[in-house]
This record gives structure tokens, C-alpha cells and sequence, in this order.
């Protein structure tokens, strides 16, 4: 499934619950230090008590019992800088190694992987993605103007709460400034009139005003 065709099957639904609901994946991972209290577990379930009395009379097993204390030392496990990254190639190498020598039994290595793994959003959808696919996020410009009050009337009510964001050009007679912030009117969904104060330099500046959801009010300023 594409991230449009995710989109228009969730046509009619507010962004907050198209976001929320996106298909998600379960991807590999590191482990890190957020995971120093379910590693101690493993550890004390067994893996701990294998090590201590792992007997590496190979050189590959040497290697492989050498590598597995250093990342399991008390030390290393408490530092925020702890890290096994198990999309590193040499790193899932060296660990595939642990086990096919003894030193790591399958069954704590594959707690220890599957600890590493975490969900993301598959399509990574965003509530900018929805409202460029449904029409919102366009700006809608307002004349020259030397008012004070933004008015903006709703006929019909949001899907959810939203906001709309208004922005001004200032005219400096010689020349114009660059789009900057003007105001926000934010818990905007109800069908009735907006009122928000807009800064003013004592120049005539143009307005622009866009929200996230395709919507059609009264605008006006007084």
C-alpha cells in the first residue's frame, strides 16, 4: 500500500486518527541503555551463570566469550553510552559467531534481538501529508490593509480541532518585507466567529492565512 492510497482510504477521518492509525512495522533495532533493566533480567535468567562457566578452550570461543563480558560488564550495561547495534553487519556477524561457538544459547540470543526491535509508522504518514493530499495547508491572501482585528467566521465545522495560521508582508513604500508571523488562531472547529489582534508598525501590510484543513470562511478584518 502506498502513502496515497493509505490517505483515501481513511477519507472522512480527522488527521489525529489517520496519523495514529497508520500501518506500522516491526523493524531491528539497537540495543541501548533504556534496556539496562530487561537485560539484567536475561542475565539473571541464565545468561549470566552460561558465561561464568563457558568453557572457551578454542580460539573462536575466546573471542566469542571476550566479546560477550565486555558488553555485558555491569560497567558498560549502566553507561549512557551503551550500544549494540544489530544493523551493523560485522556487528550481527560477531553475534551469529557467539552462537554457532556456544558461547550465546539461542534462546537468550534471541530475547537480546528481538529486545532491539521497535515499531515505526510504515508510510511515515504526517498530519502535513494529510493535508496536502486533502486539500488544507493553502494559503489565501488578504488585500493591503492597516487593521487591527482578524475575523474569521466558520460555516461549517472542523473535523477536530485545528488552527490557522496567519502571516503578513509589510509595505515599507520602497520595497516590501519578507512573509513573517502574524498571529495564530488556535481550538478552531466550532461554527462561529474567530477574533485574533494583529501587530502592527504603522506600515499597510498584506495578510495570508491558511489552516491544515480545507475549509471556506468568512474572513475579514476591521
Amino acid at each position: 500500500m502506498t502513502k496515497n492510497e493509505y490517505l483515501e482510504s481513511q477519507r472522512g477521518k480527522t488527521y489525529t486518527e489517520i496519523v495514529a492509525k497508520q500501518p506500522r512495522e516491526t523493524v531491528q533495532g539497537s540495543l541501548l541503555k533504556l534496556h539496562y533493566q530487561e537485560i539484567k533480567t536475561v542475565l539473571a535468567a541464565g545468561l549470566r551463570l552460561h558465561l561464568n562457566i563457558f568453557v572457551a578452550d578454542t580460539i573462536e570461543k575466546q573471542s566469542a566469550l571476550t566479546a560477550l563480558n565486555e558488553t555485558f560488564d555491569p560497567d558498560y550495561l549502566a553507561n549512557d553510552d551503551f550500544k549494540v547495534n544489530f544493523n551493523v553487519d560485522e556487528v550481527m556477524d560477531h553475534y551469529q559467531r557467539c552462537i554457532d561457538v556456544g558461547a550465546l544459547p539461542q534462546v537468550f540470543a534471541t530475547r537480546l534481538i528481538d529486545l532491539a526491535k521497535y515499531e515505526r509508522p510504515a508510510l511515515n504518514v504526517s498530519r502535513e501529508d494529510c493535508a496536502a493530499y486533502f486539500g488544507g495547508n493553502i494559503w489565501n491572501e488578504i488585500d493591503a490593509t492597516e487593521a487591527r482585528l482578524l475575523k474569521v467566521r466558520l460555516l461549517t465545522a472542523t473535523p477536530e480541532p485545528t488552527l490557522i495560521v496567519v502571516q503578513m508582508k509589510e509595505n515599507y513604500g520602497d520595497g516590501e518585507s519578507d512573509w513573517v508571523h502574524a498571529t495564530t488562531l488556535r481550538d478552531i472547529g466550532a461554527v462561529r466567529q474567530y477574533v485574533a489582534e494583529l501587530p502592527y508598525h504603522g506600515f499597510s501590510r498584506r495578510l495570508r492565512w491558511r489552516c491544515e484543513y480545507a475549509i471556506a470562511p468568512v474572513v475579514s478584518v476591521a
